[in-house]
């Protein structure tokens, strides 16, 4: 019995024991409403006005009845109905936009059988007259963009950098490019300020600085930082945004300052994964020159440079030529003795 016992605990001496049961795998809904709760059910007959009560089984039934609703029922990888698909017909019907796939198919319904009521979600309209007939129309009002945040710019770059973690970046070439992907929204957050060079300096200086500043702070959360490219062309678009777009007098020399000791964090950071050396004209310490002082340093650094040594002959050598001609005797010199 005591031989016994190590057998019975390991789960040794038995069929199957010790094996870890397999996970049954998750069988596919044949259509989209089987998805959905009874009480999701539901609310799309009442939408279709037919009848709602008997078991799910009954009411997916009566769902698949209906023309309107079969389009949307389709369950099948690469024919079902999307999310994008779904938000251009709200649009095109003045309804709102916000919404699961669920309530934006609901608001679809409800406006085409009349059925949403006052709790329809519609978006906002502005009425337009037509100036030869007279007819009013209803358009969709257009939000206007939102002005950036440098604090949400610090937390978004940060976000994109912690983001490795996500499936798509643990594949071997999936852990390659979220790098450029982390670069190439940066570079897109940068250009997002361009808007606001004239009417708002000092939120493109404090913008710019909180995209590199939170690059450089989250470094080191990088799975293979070696990886980032094109670095180059962010650095250009800052310097270009603080030496020749913005009014310079409208920002404090502080917050120059700042931003330009930040670059060269930035340059010290990447020095250690070469991701400067292949741009053998890229200075970096040149364009933070140029982002505290603007164009004018640049102008007496040219200025103050030594001009190019010009060989001058001296007076002695210009009267000496001609004796010394004299004495090599050369056939000019000879001739116009002869002649006197």
């Amino acid at each position: 019995m005591d031989s016994l016992m190590p057998m019975l605990f390991f789960g040794g001496g038995f069929r199957g024991g010790g094996r870890s049961k397999k996970s049954k795998k998750k069988q596919k809904k044949e259509n989209w409403f089987e998805e959905l709760d009874a009480g999701q059910c539901k609310e799309l007959c009442k939408a279709v006005k037919v009848k709602c009560s008997g078991t799910k089984k009954d009411i997916i039934e009566r769902l698949l009845d209906q023309e309107f609703l079969v389009q949307y029922a389709i369950n099948f990888k690469g024919y079902m109905v999307k999310i994008d698909a779904l938000k251009d017909e709200c649009r095109k019907r003045m309804l709102q936009v916000s919404g699961n796939k669920f309530e934006l198919v609901l608001r679809i319904v409800q406006h085409e059988h009349g059925t949403g009521g006052d709790t329809l979600k519609r978006a906002a309209t502005s009425i337009v007259v037509d100036e030869t007939s007279g007819i009013e129309t209803h358009v969709a009002k257009k939000r206007k963009p939102s002005k950036p945040s440098p604090s949400t710019m610090y937390t978004r770059i940060q976000k994109k950098i912690r983001s490795c973690s996500q499936k798509k970046y643990q594949s071997h070439w999936g852990s390659k490019s979220h790098a450029p992907d982390v670069c190439y929204f940066v570079h897109s957050l940068l250009e997002s300020l361009d808007n606001y060079t004239k009417t708002d300096p000092k939120l493109v200086v404090d913008g710019c600085y909180a995209i590199v500043s939170s690059f450089v702070e989250n470094f080191d959360d990088f799975d293979r930082p070696g990886y980032c490219e094109n670095l180059e062309m962010s650095v250009d678009t800052i310097v270009k945004y603080a030496v020749d777009d913005i009014p310079r007098n409208l920002v404090s020399s502080n917050d120059l300052d700042k931003l330009a000791n930040i670059m060269i964090e930035l340059q010290n950071v990447g020095s250690s994964y070469g991701l400067f050396d292949d741009y053998e004209e890229f200075d970096m310490k040149k364009s933070a020159n140029l982002i505290r002082n603007g164009r004018d340093s640049e102008e007496e650094e040219e200025y103050k440079k030594p001009a190019a040594a010009v060989a001058v002959p001296s007076a002695a050598a210009i009267v000496q030529a001609p004796i010394s001609k004299k004495l090599n005797g050369s056939p000019d010199t000879a001739a116009t003795e002869a002649s006197m």
